[in-house]
Order: C-alpha cells, then sequence, then structure tokens
C-alpha cells in the first residue's frame, strides 16, 4: 500500500484508536495491523518519449529493500509486462532481476540488461537496466510493473522511475 509517501507492506491499523483524543478518523477504517501472505502493487509507466523503446532504466530509492528473483523473507520481486498493443508486442510479467535471454517473454522470465544491483537502502538511488529484448513500446504505449512483497517486508520504496534510454 502507499502509505507516508511510500510503498510498504500493509500493517497499519487505521481505525479511530482515539488515544488521547489525537487521532481522528472516519468509521469503517480498515485494520490491516495483521494481514499475512503476499501482496501485490501495480503501476503503469508510459512511453513519454517520440521514439520507439526497448529498455529502460529503473531507478529505486527506499530503505531496507533487496531486488530478487524470487519472493522471499524481506525481499521484494519486481516484474514487468508489456500488454498487448497495436503490433502484438505482449510480452509475460518479465523479472527484473533475472537476466533477460533471447526470445524468452513469458511469466517469470527476465528482463535485466547487466549486473544486477539488489540492495535499495536510504539516501541512495539503486539503477537497473530492464529489456525488452526484440519487443518494443511505441510513442505513447504502456507497459505494467508489478511489485511483490512478502509479509516479512520491513523495507519501503519512496520513489521509482523510468529514465528511457
Amino acid at each position: 500500500m502507499v502509505y507516508d509517501e511510500k510503498l510498504v507492506y500493509p500493517k497499519v491499523d487505521f481505525r479511530d484508536v482515539n488515544e488521547g483524543g489525537l487521532i481522528t478518523s472516519p468509521s469503517g477504517n480498515p485494520d490491516y495491523s495483521s494481514q499475512t501472505g503476499t501482496k501485490t502493487f501495480y503501476r503503469i509507466f508510459q512511453n513519454n518519449t517520440t521514439s520507439t523503446q526497448q529498455q529502460f532504466s529503473l531507478q529505486l530509492q527506499g530503505d531496507g529493500t533487496v531486488l530478487s528473483e524470487s519472493l522471499s523473507a524481506t525481499d521484494i520481486k519486481i516484474s514487468v509486462k508489456i500488454p498487448n498493443t497495436a503490433e502484438n508486442q505482449t510480452t509475460g510479467f518479465l523479472n527484473v532481476s533475472k537476466s533477460f535471454e533471447t526470445d524468452q517473454y513469458s511469466d517469470g522470465d527476465g528482463a535485466l540488461s547487466g549486473s544486477l544491483s539488489s540492495t535499495i537502502s536510504s539516501g541512495n538511488t539503486t539503477t537497473n537496466t530492464v529489456a525488452f529484448g526484440v519487443k518494443y513500446l511505441k510513442p505513447s504505449e504502456y507497459f505494467i510493473m508489478k511489485i511483490e512483497a512478502d509479509n516479512n517486508w520491513t523495507g519501503y520504496l519512496s520513489n521509482i522511475e523510468i529514465v528511457w534510454s
């Protein structure tokens, strides 16, 4: 969930607990404090350039977070997908922590170009190159980013930026 301008695992009680009269909230607010299991966050990004794009730099800021090929403990898993486009450039959800392999576009295949920079720590920007291979986005087309986290994830993401190359 996005809370306090950060993407976090939902563990907050938003009910009006009214401790000392300091908290006021609408009735029926949710209590996420006992959430368990994997949670998924989706976001779309647009190719806002004037040219066809096949790769981009993924820049992340946050703290206590590790990008991983598989979802475990305090790691997060990020995947990207080109939905069906006018020119049928669709892909499955490609893992940004796993190396791209030619003609591999199914769910779980890789999208990483180069070495993985996996640690996201406070005050730093972690950058990785994400590649769609021969698949592409024309100007104004979109791709989907999926971020998965387990209930043990205690880190956060405070900024996600796409720099087209």
